[in-house]
Order: C-alpha cells, then sequence, then structure tokens
C-alpha cells in the first residue's frame, strides 16, 4: 500500500467516505465493472459539478458456497464534495438535498459525531443510488462508511494481491484518480521485484 500512500499524500487527498457496492448477480466481466466505475465517476463529479477524487478497487468473491462465488464487488474511496459546493450548491443539487429524508439521514447518525457529516452521507448515498445505473436496488447492495483509518482501507482493498489476482483487477488504475502512467510503471516494478524475490 506505500505506493498509495505516497499517491494520496503527494496530491493532497483526504479521504471522507468509503462506498462498497455489490452487484446482484455474478459479475465475472471486469471490463464491465471498469466501465461501471467510469460511470459512477462521472455521475458524482458530474453532480457537484467538480472533481472529487476518488480510489477505485476490485475484490473477487472466494466463498465457494456464495452463489456469487468468482464475481467481482466493488469497493470506492472518496473525497468530501467541497465545501464550496455545499454552500453554494447548483439547483440540481440543492434540489437533491432538499429531497433527502429525515428518515435517511438518520441511518447514518450512529457513524459520526460531526453534525453535517450524516445529511452528506445521506445525499451521496441517494445520488449514487438514483443516478448511477449499477447500484441494486436493495440496502443490502450500497453500503457507504465514513474514513477513520485511511490505512486501514488501503491495507483491506489491496488484500487480493496476495490471492494470485493481479494487481490490474484489485485497483482500477484507469478510473482512479492520480494514478498516472508513472504510478502504474512503479506499481509493476514492485510487483516484479516481489515476485523475483519469492
Amino acid at each position: 500500500i506505500k505506493l498509495l500512500q505516497d499517491t494520496i499524500e503527494s496530491n493532497g487527498i483526504e479521504f471522507k467516505y468509503f462506498l462498497t457496492l455489490l452487484y446482484w448477480f455474478k459479475m465475472d466481466d471486469i471490463d464491465r465493472v471498469v466501465e461501471d466505475n467510469r460511470h459512477l465517476k462521472k455521475v458524482i463529479q458530474s453532480f457537484c459539478n467538480d472533481e472529487v477524487k476518488m480510489l477505485f478497487f476490485t475484490e473477487k468473491h472466494l466463498d465457494p458456497d456464495s452463489n456469487v462465488f468468482g464475481g467481482f464487488h466493488r469497493h470506492i474511496l472518496l473525497e468530501d464534495i467541497p465545501e464550496s459546493k455545499w454552500k453554494k450548491p447548483s439547483s440540481q443539487m440543492k434540489r437533491w438535498m432538499n429531497e433527502v429524508t429525515e428518515k435517511e439521514i438518520k441511518k447514518y447518525h450512529h457513524l459520526s459525531d460531526v453534525r453535517f457529516i450524516p445529511p452528506r452521507m445521506a445525499l451521496i448515498h441517494k445520488v449514487v443510488k438514483g443516478l448511477h445505473h449499477s447500484t441494486p436496488n436493495g440496502f443490502k447492495g450500497l453500503k457507504l462508511l465514513p474514513v477513520n483509518n485511511v490505512d486501514g482501507l488501503l491495507s483491506y482493498c489491496t488484500k487480493q494481491n496476495r490471492n494470485n489476482i493481479p494487481h490490474e483487477y484489485v485497483i482500477d488504475t484507469k478510473n482512479s484518480s492520480c494514478l498516472d502512467d508513472k504510478f502504474i510503471r512503479r506499481l509493476r516494478s514492485h510487483v516484479r521485484y516481489k515476485i523475483a524475490s519469492c
């Protein structure tokens, strides 16, 4: 995770939310997953009219008893929508903020003591659910949490690198923010070094 930590620090990124999205069927097409990530990124950035930074990770279901065994689900680290957008929201954002119910906000109260976080989480949940085409209908398919330990989440999201799953399946470098060609070269060099030293 050192390469990711360095990238986050050098770009001054502060992730606030951790989003998990499950598919309602066995999704084993990695190209479709990458395309879904592209759509989700476009939805969020278009909604707030800003380049909210994100890191996209793919995890494979490894439980042989699961009906989605061998399929993928997604984890996404997100920055907060910029403060300026909360203070002066677009007409679209204002309309969606007004549509967030107390019940939707209450669902997030136990996750943060910071007063403004639950309403923001409820809005992000609503946007992902309402505008992203690969969000399941049920409650279990979308999970949004505040970020308390970025390093722990990076370790969790990259754990399958140890299960002979290619790194390009684990980290979506095409859609993740700030993961440029230089990062990809360093990542491949790091992977080659680990293989050679085994």
